[in-house]
């Protein structure tokens, strides 16, 4: 799970940033929070609000970088660039990002780890895994020395052969690395950093369009168990749909292709229609719930980006409840959202909203707990569209 996670020089983004999780001690407890072992608590749901253009999409998409490099950056072609961009004023061509994250370790207790990462696109500059006991200290350190034309890497336990790590390519991860060479610790890595499931793509948001539904379907047709639990929320959250089912389609070219139907009912009689003939609002839920539904099941972060843009504002905090309900979620799964619905803020506290607002092409970021005067029972949906908290559009 996420505790929190910073970056700088990344996208519009071009001071340091970050966006913490961890609630303070002014916050009482509430179904949002989740009790950490270290006595900190955590927030279950965490929406960020900002106008067109303001730079919500690029704060999510740390995570799901750094969330690609650690587990799949090992199978990109040693020459192909580290896929992120820095900002377009920056001096300097170095990103740098972090995230502190917690695990839960073979005795049932939480394990708290840091990862730290300087790159340019072209090659990690440093690399380096903590684990917190009284203080931070090293698994492995991984850095370049220019002079040497070589990285040097220290570890502590990682576990993986001296040599091969030394080896490992400029634009790849050690964990990454490490995980191919079967080091165990290394795999449980990259399965944690797997567990953040995004629809987000190194160029922002992914739109709904024919591969992502596609994608799903093979999801479905591959899991048969969260078919069962994606047709049950579909008839919670009041689609009209009785049911999905994934069958093979005969081609004319003698092949077969995946195809999601959907059965409904009218007037004591069914029907079928494919999911392409369905509303946006159909095909949106059954792509949307591919992310949430394996989380809730077994842990870890949904980062979703204009989540209502296919559902209804109502139906977004139908799947925020779904994160804050004990019983649909057993582990304490975490939903990060970017959003224009202004509705979710009758839902979260002031600690559990973000603003994002664009000053001179650069991006800022601050949650809305930080700022002087602001009281829990204040009606933050009249304030922030009065525009008392920033982060709205100013025309004129």
């Amino acid at each position: 799970m996420i505790r929190q996670y910073s970056f700088k020089n990344f996208y519009s983004f071009l001071e340091e940033t970050e966006v913490s999780l961890l609630a303070n001690k002014q916050v009482p407890d509430s179904n949002n929070l989740m009790a950490l072992a270290d006595g900190e608590r955590a927030a279950k749901v965490m929406v960020v609000l900002g106008h067109n253009a303001s730079g919500k999409t690029k704060l999510l998409m740390p995570l799901a970088f750094m969330s690609w490099f650690i587990s799949h950056s090992f199978r990109v072609e040693p020459e192909s660039l580290i896929p992120f961009e820095t900002h377009l004023a920056a001096d300097s061509d170095v990103m740098h990002c972090d995230v502190e994250f917690f695990l839960i370790n073979k005795e049932g207790g939480e394990d708290i780890y840091r990862y730290e990462l300087e790159a340019t696109q072209a090659h990690v500059l440093r690399e380096a895994l903590y684990v917190k006991d009284k203080r931070f200290k090293y698994i492995f350190i991984r850095e370049w020395y220019e002079d040497k034309q070589e990285y040097q890497v220290k570890q502590q336990g990682f576990g993986f052969k001296a040599s091969e790590a030394k080896k490992a390519r400029k634009n790849a991860s050690l964990i990454s690395t490490a995980a191919q060479y079967g080091v165990p610790f290394a795999m449980e890595l990259v399965n944690a950093a797997e567990s953040v499931a995004h629809n987000l793509s190194m160029e922002g948001k992914r739109h709904l369009d024919n591969n992502l539904l596609h994608e799903s379907t093979l999801f479905y047709h591959q899991n048969n168990a969260f078919l069962e639990k994606l047709n049950t929320q579909m008839r919670r959250l009041d689609f009209g749909v009785e049911g999905i089912s994934i069958e093979k389609v005969d081609l004319p070219d003698g092949g077969e292709r995946l195809t999601a139907l959907c059965r409904h009912q009218s007037h004591g009689k069914d029907f079928v229609l494919p999911l392409f003939s369905e509303s946006s609002g159909t095909r949106g839920a059954y792509s949307i719930l591919r992310y949430i539904l394996p989380i809730l099941e077994f842990g870890g972060i949904a980062v979703l980006d204009e989540m209502e843009s296919e559902l209804h504002p109502q139906m977004a905090i139908e799947v925020m409840r779904l994160f804050t309900d004990t019983e649909s979620n057993p582990h304490n799964a975490q939903l990060l959202i970017a959003t224009h619905s202004l509705e979710v803020l009758q839902f979260v506290e002031k600690n559990q909203i973000y603003l994002v607002e664009k000053n001179d092409c650069m991006s800022e970021a601050w949650r809305l707990d930080e700022m002087k005067g602001v009281r829990r029972d204040d009606n933050l949906y009249a304030r922030y569209l009065a525009g008392a908290y920033g982060a709205v559009p100013k025309f004129g």
